[in-house]
């Protein structure tokens, strides 16, 4: 009897058998399974058909799921994730908030004290001071503390703009100037910039103490729907203020003067400005 089995054996090549690879549940039709004594050897007839293959396939994918390779997690300090990651931080563009301050605290804005533009916005904003009509970078005086933007650039008023000329208000830098340093250090400076159409944006805020001179770097933005947009209107140039697009300081220190400059490509501080976008 024994025999005729180990005959039966004989008849399969020998490349058509694997020793111990197949699971009780592998065996197909035509297997043969033998077991005895302490020791278990199985033999089988190589099976092609789709049932077999692709329980080993299921197989092989189970061992690769749980081989401890593929559990070992991503060390941060890896070169190749700290080069992904310093990538990223390079190519990022900074943020940028609408309201700049050198030599004073802001203490409040219409538009939030820390209102920060949207990533969408900077090719707009570029776009809107590269758009407006071009001249010289020139600073334009306040008369008791106010200035009219759409007056100030007009001819008539020693500007650089013929009347009607349509000008796109992107910005203002103002410089607030002295020649001692601040006496009343704390105390607040409003400002409020008119952009037309009932739009005003106001900025509240303290010079600091000991300081010749006050930078404020301003784009224009208005609160929509709870949130900061930048908003450049476009305003006519004219020989008479039309109120509109006034620019107010209130409580202003007596021995500060306060000069602007609209935001125009080829002054330095523009220039840098633009840089970061």
């Amino acid at each position: 009897m024994t025999q005729n089995r180990y005959m039966q054996l004989a008849e399969y090549p020998q490349g058509d058998y694997e020793e111990g690879s197949i699971e009780d549940g592998d065996v197909e039709e035509g297997d043969i399974y033998e077991q005895g004594g302490q020791a278990r050897r199985k033999a089988a007839r190589v099976s092609n058909k789709p049932q077999t293959v692709a329980r080993r396939s299921a197989k092989i994918v189970r061992a690769s799921a749980t081989s401890p390779v593929a559990k070992v997690p991503v060390a941060p300090n890896d070169p190749n994730v700290m080069k992904a990651a310093a990538l990223k931080d390079a190519i990022r563009r900074p943020d940028i908030v609408y309201l700049g301050m050198k030599g004073a605290r802001l203490i409040s804005a219409s538009i939030g004290s820390d209102a920060v533009m949207r990533q969408a916005e900077h090719d707009a904003i570029k776009s809107a001071i590269f758009e407006a009509v071009p001249f010289q970078p020139v600073t334009f005086g306040f008369t008791a503390g106010v200035l009219s933007a759409d007056s100030a650039l007009s001819t008539t008023n020693g500007g650089p703009l013929a009347n009607t000329t349509s000008f796109r208000y992107a910005g203002s830098a103002i410089t607030l100037a002295a020649s001692v340093l601040n006496a009343t250090p704390g105390a607040p400076v409003s400002l409020t910039i008119g952009l037309g159409a009932g739009q005003t944006l106001t900025v509240l805020f303290e010079i600091q103490e000991g300081v010749y001179a006050v930078d404020l770097t301003i784009l224009h933005a208005v609160m929509i729907a709870g949130k900061p947009r930048f908003y450049a209107p476009f305003l006519a140039v004219a020989a008479a203020a039309s109120g509109n697009y006034n620019v107010t300081f209130s409580n202003l220190p007596t021995n500060y003067t306060p000069i602007l400059r609209f935001l125009q490509p080829g002054d330095d501080v523009v220039d840098r400005f633009l840089a970061l976008l």
